[in-house]
């Protein structure tokens, strides 16, 4: 869930760097002697009801999924992290056939988290974390009403070669609570990757609802990318390396990103990126994100590689019986913070008042 002025304003901006995507043409050229990992991060609208209005209103729900599940299928592409994909998942599912390694959902709203992984090499491990702290029932972006967070897994990208692959969704909004809250999502997974077992390559992709280039406390450069030595695809290539801005504005970053680190006998090099709008056959959107596409190239040092886990476990289903409890709880859970937040819609309702109210003219 997101402060869609937020997410228009980021995403118009990467205007310059987009395009349009429809068929099966690969994405990016490739060497055929270099190896490389093609990632990609897309926010697929699945939230019930408001994501019919996000993207085209000609269809929605699990049609809407089925169209996305389609193209991305098509796409040359070895790990798709998603986001909000809640109640639609089905359709990905079904239509992803050439993904055969995937994260099972974690359910609907209000008890999922809408992360999903679909990946060519195969995954272990995978480890669902919830934010700590989330801002908003009926005002921020309603981050309380669903459980946003970050999906961890261990993706074999060849034969004994194993990265750390990380999805996330931050907190939405530009309200204080919300940047309050983001700065907490960020010191959370900044904890878990510096926590790690094994210090092995990574990557980290997401809708991050921030940029570097903004300056709030919330800002990623020191509060993610500083402590956990991570780097950006898109500041590496477009950004001359800088993650520090001053009073500039940088108008085609987006919020969607990619972040790596070469570690444990892996050395990686950002060779692309690039911001893909998916459309129907008439150029509507399906979402109101692009899609963040991003080819890393390796190289593997055999003498340096860290070995696999103590144990490798592939992923599992939850159990069926436990998460419709869960649900249950969730639902309870949910409606009872409505109710006891209804003081935000009142305050809400307010303030568009007194907009609306003090931009008549004064005579």
């Amino acid at each position: 869930m997101k402060n869609k002025k937020f997410v228009k304003k980021s995403v118009s901006s990467a205007a310059a760097d987009a395009d349009t995507f429809k068929c099966s043409m690969p994405v990016f050229s490739a060497d055929a002697d270099e190896k490389c990992v093609k990632v990609m991060s897309f926010n697929v609208s699945g939230i019930p009801v408001i994501g019919t209005f996000q993207g085209t209103k000609k269809i929605g729900g699990f049609k809407k999924s089925s169209a996305i599940g389609k193209i991305l299928n098509k796409v040359d592409f070895d790990m798709i992290g998603v986001q909000e994909d809640f109640n639609f998942h089905q359709g990905l599912e079904d239509e992803m056939t050439l993904f055969p390694h995937r994260t099972y959902t974690s359910g609907s709203l209000p008890l999922g988290d809408g992360l999903n992984i679909f990946s060519k090499h195969p995954i272990y491990n995978v480890d669902r974390n919830n934010w700590d702290k989330l801002y908003g029932v009926l005002c921020g972006a309603n981050d309380r009403l669903s459980k946003k967070g970050f999906v961890y897994t261990v993706a074999e990208i060849e034969s004994g070669v194993f990265v750390d692959f990380i999805v996330l969704h931050a907190d939405a909004g530009r309200d204080k609570h919300s940047v309050y809250a983001r700065k907490d999502n960020f010191r959370q997974v900044t904890e878990f990757i510096n926590s790690r077992e094994h210090d092995r390559p990574l990557i980290v992709i997401g809708d991050f609802n921030t940029a570097v280039s903004r300056q709030t406390s919330d800002d990623i450069y020191n509060n993610f990318i500083a402590p956990t030595g991570v780097k950006e695809v898109w500041a590496e290539l477009h950004n001359n390396g800088r993650y520090v801005c001053g009073d500039e504005v940088w108008d085609n970053e987006a919020i969607d990103k990619v972040f790596y680190k070469s570690a444990g006998g892996v050395a990686f090099e950002p060779s692309n990126i690039r911001h893909i709008c998916l459309t129907d056959e008439e150029g509507l959107t399906y979402t109101d994100h692009r899609a963040t596409c991003a080819r890393l190239t390796y190289k593997v040092n055999k003498d340096e590689l860290l070995p696999a886990s103590a144990e490798m476990k592939k992923p599992e289903p939850f159990d069926v019986k436990q998460r419709s409890r869960d649900l249950s709880k969730a639902l309870c859970s949910s409606v009872f913070l409505v109710f006891t937040h209804l003081h935000e819609l009142l305050f809400l309702i307010h303030q568009l008042w007194h907009e609306n109210f003090d931009s008549y003219p004064k005579y």
